[in-house]
């Protein structure tokens, strides 16, 4: 219950969020559905944010060979900032 509650009060807060958000998925990710990104993403009230889903099928996208790609993207939202 107490998880729950927590939930909630969390996903009140993401319209609170104004800064620069960048969402990065796996869409064949094992363990979290992209759609909760994508939730999350509808939900920020950050004006400046981007949602990048990668055709992988991973979980931790810094681990493994595809990390490079992931690196790439997250430098050039942090370089258009």
């Amino acid at each position: 219950r107490e998880l729950g509650e927590y939930l909630d009060y969390i996903t009140e807060k993401y319209k609170d969020i104004t800064q620069p958000v960048f969402i990065i998925q796996a869409d064949g990710n094992p363990v979290v559905d992209p759609k909760g990104s994508r939730k999350v993403y509808g939900k920020v009230g950050s004006s400046d944010k981007e949602f990048c889903l990668l055709s992988l099928n991973e979980h931790v996208l810094l681990d493994g060979e595809s990390s490079s790609k992931v690196v790439g993207k997250i430098v050039s939202f942090v370089q258009r900032l």
